[in-house]
């Protein structure tokens, strides 16, 4: 299996291959589109296995950044297409979040894992100490979340609430968790619950011009 999360501005590449793992961090200040498939093939290598052996993946699919999911996303299908197969593990950033809280901490309540969504946004989704999902990932104000009588769980140091970290290990494990989860390549989509800067930028021409 090959794991890709590009949703943040570290990417992370997990690779498991029989009883053989690798795991590897993309600096913040790398350019996922540039690095990605180079880092990929070097950890194939010294691993001693080949891409055309490969038929399963799992990558990041939302919410994140705009253009970070379209490089994991875009990546992966590649691959998969120049394989001519694949099935791909589409993984939310908020379940993963919530599965790093609940496999470091005892969970007994409800909780809410949030994202900054820049402009006093943010992306949210309710969980049962289980992990259940209890909502729908949203778009709120910042000022919702406040209100919120549940436990707030992140894994960004800017925002005030209970911080957990997203390792690539975590990737990996819950990538493996969810192989019931797989679709073909062709299918697997972004998550996006807001609108990138450059389609508001847009309407906002457009609707001046009108």
């Amino acid at each position: 299996m090959i794991a890709i999360s590009t949703a943040f501005n570290t990417a992370q590449v997990a690779i498991k291959r029989g009883n053989k793992t690798l795991l590897q961090e993309l600096d913040a200040n790398c350019k996922h589109s540039e690095n990605l498939l180079r880092v990929i093939d070097e950890m194939l290598d010294s691993l001693g296995e080949s891409i055309k052996d490969e038929d399963e993946f799992a990558v990041v699919i939302g919410t994140g950044s705009f253009t970070g999911l379209r490089i994991g996303i875009a990546t992966v299908k590649g691959l998969c297409a120049g394989l001519g197969r694949g099935k791909v593990i589409p993984i939310s950033s908020l379940d993963l979040i919530a599965y790093s809280y609940l496999k470091r901490n005892k969970v007994e309540k409800d909780f809410v894992v949030v994202m900054d969504a820049l402009s006093e946004l943010r992306f949210v989704c309710k969980y049962d100490n289980l992990g259940n999902k209890l909502s729908q990932p949203a778009l709120v104000k910042a000022e919702e979340v406040e209100l919120m009588p549940e436990v707030k769980v992140t894994s960004e140091e800017k925002l005030p609430y209970i911080k957990t970290p997203l390792l690539c290990e975590d990737l990996l494990e819950f990538a493996i968790k969810n192989k019931g989860s797989a679709i073909d390549y062709h299918d697997v989509t972004p998550l996006y619950l807001r609108k990138s800067q450059a389609e508001v930028g847009l309407e906002e021409k457009m609707s001046k011009k009108s």
